[in-house]
């Protein structure tokens, strides 16, 4: 008997809590003037030129990117750089006193090689410019490393003495 009670308040409940609605049967909404022209907002952003751009480049028969860093030389050096197996990817540009290299380098790859990238591309252009490399490898992943080493360390000799002293040996 409180179960059938329970219930048909709990139904009671419910049905009160329906949405007003209109003779339709739809809620109801505002009506927009057909008269009423909406002014577009201005782009403050360049979003627009942006995708003007994007799709004008997606028309071109010509896919590589065009602008005044990049020239047939860095193009050279980046594919230069690309067939190395200690660098995955490269992007190289250039200016009028130097050459900026970013390199993405391989898991395997010494993580001071940005060195020896920079002679490459110095004697690969023959030329008297500033020879700047960006790799992947910073100083967090530097520090990641080490404090994984010490870690490591203090583990190894928080063990040798619980071993120690689990079977009473004596150094």
């Amino acid at each position: 008997m409180r179960l059938l009670l329970f219930f048909s308040l709990l139904i009671l409940l419910m049905g009160c809590q329906a949405p007003n609605t209109t003779n339709e049967g739809t809620l109801p909404t505002e009506r927009l003037a057909d008269s009423e022209e909406v002014e577009p907002k201005p782009d403050y952003t360049g979003y627009q030129q942006s995708r003007q751009r994007l799709k004008e480049f997606g028309r071109s028969k010509n896919k590589q990117a065009q602008d005044e860093y990049i020239n047939e030389r860095t193009r050279k050096i980046t594919n230069y750089l690309n067939t190395k197996d200690d660098i995955n990817r490269s992007q190289v540009v250039e200016t009028d006193d130097r050459i900026i290299a970013g390199v993405i380098l391989s898991d395997y790859a010494e993580k001071d090689i940005a060195d020896a990238i920079a002679d490459d591309i110095a004697n690969f252009i023959k030329e008297d410019k500033e020879v700047i490399v960006y790799t992947d490898y910073t100083y967090w992943y530097e520090r990641i490393d080490r404090d994984a080493s010490d870690q490591a360390t203090e583990l190894g000799d928080n063990l040798e003495n619980m071993f120690d002293g689990f079977f009473h040996i004596a150094d």
